[in-house]
């Protein structure tokens, strides 16, 4: 009996450092042979969630690039900015901070189930350690599953030997809805003067202050940028994010967007612009960019006045 036992046990250890060592290579071989070079020479990226998914078609901006991707909390977009940035000459980045960024349902976007499934097989391979460990301490259930779907993705990728950057990393969505209407006439919105959120992501801007001191430490330029924002997009969290902005990230130059004139049919939705908008912003950013912007001392002021010239003209 005694040997039976003896012989499980060295089984089931044996077997389990299989498994281990089989995980680690599929990983260890994706980041020896992965790709982060872009296919052509930028100036600018945008990184961020699904409003600049929506909002910047790099196709009318000149040497500008569009990695945003739906969904994405700080501490994925901070592992794609590291590898992204480390194989690729830039002047500068644009990032998305705006009231979603801070709602205290981010934290589901870094450890929940549905996000880390998605975005963790991605980045997994480039990982250190303390990442693995930090989220399997925030989701230990969850953390084992998504270990599992981030080896089957990956041994996908060896076996199609598809090492290089592609949709999973992000890009401009065409979006085609246009449901403000709808909405409005539903009044599925709820109006900004209502009592103020009380909780904030702690966790998300944590990755925040992590991707801002990543780009400081290259020596890369990082802009904050608020994506425009339908009337009706829920703000009650405004005053907290100006704050966190103006204390924690004070240094860094907020390109705020969120007032940029559109009409309702430019609108998927309260927050995201659908393609006819993200062509009349796309544009006017490039006009923007090219009229020095980046190089004016006051760039808060500036875009104030430049978006009211665009109000007027759309008058």
């Amino acid at each position: 009996m005694n040997d039976f036992i003896k012989k499980t046990g060295l089984f089931l250890i044996t077997s389990t450092i299989v498994v281990i060592g089989f995980v680690i290579a599929i990983h260890l071989l994706i980041r020896y042979c992965s790709e982060f070079q872009l296919k052509e020479d930028y100036k600018y990226i945008v990184f961020g969630n699904s409003h600049p998914e929506c909002a910047f078609n790099d196709n009318l901006i000149a040497e500008f690039k569009n990695l945003s991707k739906s969904g994405e909390g700080y501490f994925y977009t901070y592992h794609k900015i590291k590898e992204v940035l480390s194989n690729n000459k830039v002047n500068a980045i644009f990032l998305e901070y705006s009231n979603g960024s801070i709602q205290p349902n981010m934290d589901k976007w870094i450890w929940g189930f549905e996000k880390m499934n998605a975005y963790f097989p991605v980045h997994s391979p480039f990982m250190d350690k303390d990442d693995m460990l930090y989220l399997y301490q925030k989701n230990r259930n969850d953390f084992i599953k998504v270990l599992s779907t981030s080896t089957r993705n990956n041994l996908s990728k060896l076996v199609a030997f598809d090492y290089s950057i592609n949709r999973r990393y992000g890009g401009y969505n065409y979006l085609i809805r246009e449901r403000v209407k709808e909405l409005i006439e539903n009044e599925q919105f709820i109006t900004n003067n209502e009592k103020e959120d009380i909780d904030i992501s702690y966790e998300n801007i944590m990755w925040l202050e992590k991707i801002v001191n990543y780009c400081n430490s290259k020596n890369i330029k990082i802009y904050f940028v608020r994506s425009p924002q339908h009337k009706y997009m829920n703000r009650n969290n405004e005053r907290k994010l100006l704050k966190i902005q103006n204390t924690k990230f004070k240094n860094i130059d907020f390109l705020d967007f969120d007032d940029f004139p559109l009409n309702d049919d430019e609108y998927g939705d309260f927050g995201h612009l659908n393609y006819k908008g993200a062509e009349v912003f796309s544009i006017w950013f490039n006009d923007l960019i090219n009229s020095g912007i980046l190089q004016n001392a006051d760039k808060d002021l500036f875009v104030k006045k430049e978006i009211e010239k665009a109000r007027t003209h759309n008058t």
